[in-house]
């Protein structure tokens, strides 16, 4: 009889009791501390974990364990267990994830806590219209793991991007990316160019686009939908 496929959170029950049937075995024979010490090598369970529930679905559960720990060191506590994650584009991707009740002005205060922001544009929450917003459950998006806005929409505007398909970062997910790059790296995005937030507009004027880039300190800015730059660059989203 053929036998039924694992699910993911099968193989990960697996695996766990393979681990603890190993450690186990180990103290049966006399074995102490330093006899599982090898178990601690990320080389050895990182092959096991892949064997058990591949490395695609491995790769994933760090990636949502990293948010995870990324939001618990801000205070917000959310679970990402039934988080669905669009398929990883070919080439160097960054994940983001984006958790419900997070505000603009939020992620800014928090951004303060390490680095001077400045923003021009005033009662910004009350401005500001975003296509992807986290009301009630979280949502993950790809975008491309550069640390300046993508070259290959150099010279081209929002209304460029909007006629080509091209779907833009928003403002919410540019903040957390640049609070996240900065704790990993402590460096900052988009030092040379400036990143477009096609994904938020700034209505006040007619149909404006929300920009943020490093200048000595993070600034948002904005800019008209039909201006064309070389230096402002929309990063694209996979979703």
């Amino acid at each position: 009889m053929a036998s039924k496929k694992s699910t993911a959170g099968e193989a990960l029950g697996l695996f766990t009791d393979f681990v603890q049937g190993v450690r186990g075995e180990i103290k049966k024979v006399g074995g102490n501390d330093a006899h599982l010490e090898g178990l601690r090598d990320p080389a050895l369970w990182s092959f096991v974990a892949c064997s058990f529930v591949g490395q695609s679905e491995y790769i994933y559960r760090l990636l949502i364990n990293e948010w995870e720990s990324f939001y618990r060191a801000l205070g917000i506590h959310v679970n990402l267990s039934t988080l669905r994650i669009p398929p990883r584009p070919d080439g160097a991707y960054r994940l983001l994830v984006v958790a419900p009740g997070l505000t603009i002005e939020g992620v800014l205060t928090e951004c303060k806590k390490h680095f001077l922001t400045e923003c021009s544009i005033d009662n910004l929450e009350q401005v500001i219209e975003s296509t992807r917003v986290a009301l009630s459950a979280p949502y993950a998006i790809w975008v491309r793991d550069t640390q300046e806005a993508d070259p290959i929409h150099a010279n081209k505007s929002y209304d460029d991007c909007q006629k080509e398909g091209v779907v833009g970062i928003t403002l919410m997910e540019r903040l957390l990316y640049e609070l996240k790059y900065f704790l990993e790296t402590g460096l900052h995005l988009d030092i040379q160019n400036i990143t477009r937030c096609d994904g938020t507009l700034y209505r006040a004027q007619g149909v404006v686009v929300t920009t943020v880039c490093w200048d000595d300190k993070l600034r948002l800015l904005w800019a008209v939908s039909s201006d064309a730059f070389q230096n402002v660059r929309v990063r694209e989203v996979v979703r």
